[in-house]
């Protein structure tokens, strides 16, 4: 079996709420008739540059077109080769994650198994999410966010995901009400500041929003800034979560400083299920928790995170991908589903997602880089 055609379909759907965010969705044929999707998730950040599908289109076809798909390590040596850069919010590893996820499932269908059972089978059936409340700045978008919590609480999510950092005062009043609104009925799981803190401000924030209780803080500083992650870690009694975007950062973070506790690890980040699966083998022999992380994928690239959180030695904290509830549009005829607050498992072989082609044309549309600008790049 041959890989004998890679096409990519830029796309861009829309969300509940927040702007509409950008993917390019990956078709690779092989020779045997067996196609394999993947997905380039949520373009829609920074840098504030897209790619030229066209031209990049042709650049895989010249690097994959002939090879063989079960060659995985063989794909990615060629993928991270030519389209490096391991830093997060880089662009590369979303080119590496779409062409991995669709690779994998062409390896699923051709087997007839699901992709879990091929990269380390069913450790569960379903990873325990917790839903993302996005960062407030006025004491006016409180009361919106607390409808959400009601809303998901009621389709059965009772563990969120608080984003602060823009106003710790607007922060403070939402965990305040939160807890007085819905007691033991839900919680906050997490709180993420998406690095945007000095290490003052991180510490000084978790004293204020500790006393409410929660899991973890995820990315309080910078990422890059390992000695203030360690200055936070020992300066507070919750885990400290990172985003793990290479191996070359994880070993940073283990050998230099033991500046974290959580590897919080994606596909999207990675560069796909090959990279996020070491990643997390790599932290389960350094004795790290994980969790999976997400730039909230379509369905296609949501159910490669099932697939791998399924499959992976360790989940200790509740994960981050809602893609699919988030977005108004997808392109698969099912979407990935969610009961009772975790993310199931698609069934089926590969990735057992069926794409929509009428849908995935209907959403086709060029890539800009114009409304994420005038949006900020600023979701939470």
């Amino acid at each position: 079996m041959l890989i004998s055609n890679i096409e990519l379909i830029p796309i861009v759907t829309r969300r509940h709420e927040h702007h509409p965010s950008a993917h390019v969705i990956v078709r690779i044929e092989t020779d045997a008739g067996i196609t394999g999707y993947g997905e380039m998730p949520d373009l829609s950040h920074a840098p504030a540059i897209m790619p030229d599908v066209g031209d990049l289109e042709l650049c895989l076809n010249d690097l994959l077109r002939g090879r063989r798909p079960q060659n995985v390590t063989e794909i990615n040596k060629v993928l991270n080769a030519v389209f490096p850069g391991t830093r997060f919010g880089g662009k590369s590893s979303l080119v590496r994650c779409g062409v991995d996820i669709a690779v994998w499932d062409i390896l699923g269908k051709a087997t007839n198994q699901p992709v879990c059972d091929l990269i380390g089978g069913h450790s569960r059936q379903g990873v325990p999410i917790c839903y993302p409340i996005f960062r407030m700045k006025r004491m006016d978008d409180i009361d919106s966010n607390l409808e959400v919590v009601a809303g998901r609480l009621a389709q059965g999510f009772d563990c969120f995901r608080l984003y602060v950092g823009a106003d710790p005062d607007v922060d403070e009043a939402f965990m305040d009400r939160f807890q007085r609104r819905f007691g033991d009925r839900a919680r906050i799981v997490a709180i993420d500041a998406s690095g945007l803190l000095s290490v003052k401000e991180a510490i000084g924030l978790w004293k204020r929003l500790h006393p409410y209780g929660f899991d973890l803080y995820e990315s309080p500083v910078n990422r890059y800034d390992v000695e203030g992650l360690a200055e936070v870690r020992r300066s507070v009694s919750s885990p400290i979560s990172e985003h793990i975007h290479s191996e070359e950062y994880a070993f940073r973070l283990i050998k230099e400083e033991r500046a974290v506790d959580i590897f919080n690890v994606s596909v999207s980040v990675a560069g796909g299920i090959t990279a996020a699966r070491r990643l997390l083998d790599l932290a389960d022999m350094a004795g790290l928790a994980c969790l999976i992380g997400t730039t909230q994928e379509t369905s296609i690239a949501t159910a490669a995170q099932a697939h791998v959180g399924a499959s992976c030695p360790r989940l200790d904290y509740h994960s981050d991908p809602v893609g699919p509830l988030l977005y108004i549009d997808d392109v698969a005829k099912e979407r990935v589903r969610f009961v009772d607050g975790q993310m199931l498992v698609p069934e089926g072989a590969g990735l057992g997602i069926e794409v929509d082609e009428a849908v995935l044309e209907e959403l086709r549309k060029p890539l800009s880089s114009r409304g994420d600008i005038d949006a900020g790049f600023l979701r939470g």
